[in-house]
Order: C-alpha cells, then sequence, then structure tokens
C-alpha cells in the first residue's frame, strides 16, 4: 500500500521497531539469560529509537485521534515507554525471577510488534481515509 507522504518516514521506522520486537521475542524463546542480556545491552538505543518515534507521532497527529483508536495509541505508548524506563527491576536479578523478567520481556515485544501492525493496518489508514488534508500539512 503506498503511504501518504507524511507517514512514510515514521512507517519506515516500524521496520526498526519489528526487528527489535523479534530480536527480543528470538532472545526469550533462547533462553531468559538471552532475553535478560539483550534487553540489559540494548534498553537504551531501543529507548533512544523509540522515544523520539512516540513523540513525533503524538505531536504530529496525537490530536486528531478519537475513541479507541486515540485510547489504544496512547496506551501503547504509555506501556511501551514504562517498560523502557523502568529497567531498575531488571538488574541484579537471581535466578528464580528470570523467568518472571522474560516474560516482562516477552511482553514488551508482543505489545511492540502489535503496536507496529496497529499503526500500519488500522490507525495510518484511518487518517489517509480521514484526515487527508492535515496531513498535507504536518
Amino acid at each position: 500500500m503506498k503511504r501518504h507522504p507524511a507517514l512514510i518516514n515514521l512507517s519506515q521506522e516500524h521496520h526498526s521497531a519489528l526487528v527489535i520486537g523479534k530480536k527480543l521475542k528470538t532472545a526469550a524463546q533462547a533462553s531468559n539469560q538471552s532475553a535478560l542480556t539483550l534487553w540489559q545491552n540494548n534498553r537504551l538505543i531501543f529507548l533512544q529509537e523509540l522515544l523520539p518515534h512516540f513523540m513525533e507521532e503524538e505531536a504530529r497527529f496525537g490530536t486528531l485521534l478519537e475513541g479507541e483508536l486515540k485510547q489504544e495509541f496512547e496506551s501503547d505508548h504509555a506501556f511501551l515507554l514504562h517498560c523502557l524506563q523502568s529497567d531498575a527491576q531488571l538488574i541484579n536479578i537471581d535466578a528464580g525471577s528470570a523467568q518472571e523478567v522474560t516474560q516482562r520481556i516477552t511482553a514488551f515485544a508482543d505489545r511492540l510488534i502489535q503496536h507496529v501492525r496497529f499503526e500500519e493496518r488500522t490507525l495510518f489508514p484511518w487518517l489517509e481515509q480521514h484526515h487527508t488534508q492535515a496531513l498535507k500539512h504536518l
């Protein structure tokens, strides 16, 4: 599907987010330690990539959203940022809590992948259909 020019860069950045999500899921399936190591070594990189992306989306078209679209958009961003910003829980864990940490990392990865798909399949087409004029000014 051809994207509106105002959404192309954001859409291209979604590829990186999918790669992050899939890497985390693969690591979590391999072992608790693999997931934790990948998370701890890359969390700040993930935050540096995703935070500006979320801020740009919110600034550019957050006010255009309504109803369930707005609720899902805001809820996803809040959940994902909370996960990235609350790393203290994932440092110095013992083996007994490693499975719980892996579950949280997997929850983050699943939500990130789901969020990208939501934006690409639902949100962006809705914006293109209902706010074409507004997108021209973004």
